[in-house]
């Protein structure tokens, strides 16, 4: 045999095996995918804290409660900062009732109005009669014009620092608001009251946490594919999310297998595949937004998350083809 038979013999079963391992991966992620185990996680999971030291003086919500972003939880002892706030807010009053009164500016502009005719009327005398007003007082009445012209630009330099501390007050007031609603503990998020941890007549510190808000309209679930068929190709692609009916006989197991018959419980979208793969399974985090507007599923819960092939636009006109395959990879 040639050596050049015998380098064709060794090359082509090595390229033949690369070209269907390539046809092989492309027909998984064509079809889509079926991820087993996946855990379902909240989105949104606040903390209310508190921002001030003081005495709980009120708990307004309990847990179970649904809330609103910004409603009211619990009060602080507010006393102090009530009274700050109404002092500011009459100091406000009076800045803006001085810095309205621009009396002192009319009245100088007003003097030197009438020092300037003064000085008018003497001049045309002059005119007429030489000599009938003396140069003294000539002086005496220019002088007037100008002690008058001084008093109208101090009078409006006043008015311009009573503005200002006028503008002071508003910042005063504005502050000593902010400090008041800080005696307050509000939701960060719409959801639900799940952890109360303060009661009325206790004693909090600032950065406490007092209650625990969820959100459960949206969850994310995550599992793992091998890292051969998970990749950024996923991320936008619709996921029937599939959950275990609870069995009271079903025991569960460290697998990542769900328990119990299998019922559709909502709908996602890929929103992140990792990067990176892991070592020693192979295998790469698939994250899935989930809409769970109708409450259906629960965070912690186990699921198949079974994710569409690609589009037809995807595929440039190749039409999408048959069920997604099925992995079995645990999660973590």
């Amino acid at each position: 045999m040639s050596p050049r038979s015998l380098v064709l013999r060794c090359v082509l079963p090595s390229v033949a095996h690369a070209v269907l391992l390539v046809a092989t991966t492309a027909s998984a992620a064509d079809r889509g995918l079926t991820i087993e185990g996946a855990v379902l996680r909240l989105v949104d999971d606040s903390q209310a804290t508190a921002l001030s030291a003081g005495v709980v003086t009120e708990v307004l919500v309990q847990e179970g409660v649904s809330v609103a972003r910004g409603q009211l939880l619990a009060r602080i002892d507010d006393a102090e900062q009530v009274a700050a706030v109404a002092t500011a807010n009459a100091e406000l009053h009076i800045a803006l009732h001085a810095a309205g009164d621009d009396v002192a500016i009319r009245y100088a502009e007003k003097a030197a109005e009438a020092a300037r005719a003064e000085l008018r009327r003497s001049q045309e005398s002059i005119e007429r009669f030489p000599k009938s007003v003396s140069q003294s007082q000539l002086d005496v009445e220019r002088l007037a014009i100008r002690r008058a012209e001084l008093e109208a630009e101090k009078a409006r330099l006043t008015q311009r620092r009573v503005e200002l501390e006028a503008e002071r007050a508003v910042k005063r007031l504005a502050a000593a608001e902010l400090l008041l609603a800080r005696r307050l503990s509000a939701s960060p998020i719409d959801g639900v009251v799940v952890e109360r941890s303060i009661r009325t007549g206790e004693w909090i510190e600032p950065g406490r946490p007092a209650f625990r808000v969820v959100a459960t309209d949206r969850l994310r679930a995550e599992g793992f594919a091998p890292g051969s068929l998970a990749d950024a190709s996923l991320v936008g692609r619709s996921v029937r999310v599939i959950t275990a009916a609870a069995n009271a006989a079903n025991v569960p197991t460290n697998n990542a297998q769900t328990n119990g018959p299998a019922t559709d419980a909502g709908t996602g979208v890929v929103s992140f595949v990792s990067p990176e793969i892991d070592p020693v399974s192979g295998q790469s985090r698939v994250v899935v937004l989930v809409d769970n507007a109708e409450g259906r599923l629960r965070a912690g819960s186990r699921c198949r998350l079974v994710i569409d092939g690609p589009s037809t636009d995807d595929l440039n006109g190749k039409p999408t083809s048959t069920p997604a395959e099925t992995l079995g990879g645990p999660s973590r």
